[in-house]
């Protein structure tokens, strides 16, 4: 702590680190988005989505361990799964 600042430094860290930590926003790291959201009839066949229920709980997911949606290009676009995105659940 420098005078009544307090720092922002982990206990545990990678020696690569030497700085303090910053504080941002969520939302000025990047766009978040909340995934598809649609009624009950588009769900159970369609494309591959990976559901916050197939994947709670689990260190990994296997091939069949998946759910089913009816999409349209745009959404497949919008929400698909591409290097360097963040899944957060």
């Amino acid at each position: 702590q420098i005078g009544s600042e307090k720092m922002l430094v982990p206990k545990l860290r990678f020696k690569e680190f030497k700085n303090n930590w910053n504080k941002i926003q969520l939302g000025k790291l990047g766009e978040f988005k909340n995934g598809i959201s649609k009624s009950k009839k588009y769900f159970g066949h369609g494309n591959k989505l990976i559901n916050l229920q197939d994947v709670f709980g689990k260190n990994c997911l296997e091939n069949d361990e998946y759910s089913l949606v009816e999409t349209t290009q745009k959404e497949i676009e919008e929400f698909s799964l591409k290097k360097r995105r963040c899944v957060i659940c």
